[in-house]
């Protein structure tokens, strides 16, 4: 069954009904902007989905998400997301405080549920650990923060691997990164180093930088000044 390929579809807007990762990029939109593009990739997802439904007709392609947290607003958002494309979402809710064994254990149990076709985590910062991503099965890793999958996308094999929802929607919202900079601020951990990477393939260099950075100004000024040079070289 091709359960990486269903995913690699829908990751572009998967961030609308998963937990926002940490960290983003860019403002330029293409097209029509962003609603525009969301729309886009929804309607591209339904289409994918009722193929691989016409395909498998006793497939229900489920997502399962573990939630530790009490926040209902993202449950919500989650069931509204998976009407409107066919996308079954359930719901593991676990009590906060529950701890990464506890989790791991849900985790393998879910590995073997031939019913659930991906997996995602919706977590405190804190327990988000190599021991818990890398419990996930890499072709059930949604959220594509398993080692598998961030070796694969370092090492180039982006079409064998699950890339985080976040870059690709951000991707999505890009054009034209040959011999750009791009200024990543705020895009940490395993998401923002896939963004980096995807970047840096498309022809972009890249900086970082924290939100509350003192050198951020320095790091934006910067930019703006290669911008205007650019601009200059180009209509000279």
């Amino acid at each position: 069954m091709r359960t990486a390929a269903l995913w690699r579809c829908l990751a572009p807007v998967l961030p609308a009904a998963l937990p926002p990762s940490r960290g983003l990029c860019g403002r330029q939109s293409r097209g029509g902007g962003a609603v525009a593009a969301a729309r886009k990739i929804t309607e591209n997802a339904k289409k994918s989905l009722a193929s691989l439904k016409r395909e498998n007709p006793r497939l229900e392609p489920t997502l399962a998400i573990i939630q530790a947290h009490n926040d209902h607003l993202i449950q919500e958002i989650n069931q509204k997301f998976a009407e409107e494309v066919g996308l079954r979402v359930i719901h593991i809710c676990l009590p906060e405080g529950t701890s990464k064994d506890e989790i791991v254990d849900e985790i393998l149990r879910l590995n073997e549920d031939p019913n659930v076709q991906g997996l995602a985590l919706d977590l405190p910062e804190s327990l988000y650990s190599s021991k818990v991503l890398n419990a996930v099965k890499p072709e059930k890793d949604v959220d594509g923060l398993s080692d598998a999958n961030l070796g694969r996308l370092v090492r180039g094999d982006a079409y064998d691997c699950l890339v985080p929802p976040t870059a690709c929607a951000v991707m999505e919202l890009l054009e034209d990164l040959g011999g750009k900079t791009v200024l990543l601020v705020g895009a940490s951990g395993a998401t923002g180093a896939a963004l980096q990477c995807m970047l840096q393939r498309e022809g972009a260099a890249t900086l970082s930088c924290w939100w509350k950075a003192p050198q951020l100004q320095t790091k934006l000024l910067k930019i703006i000044i290669m911008i205007q040079l650019s601009h200059v070289l180009q209509h000279s």
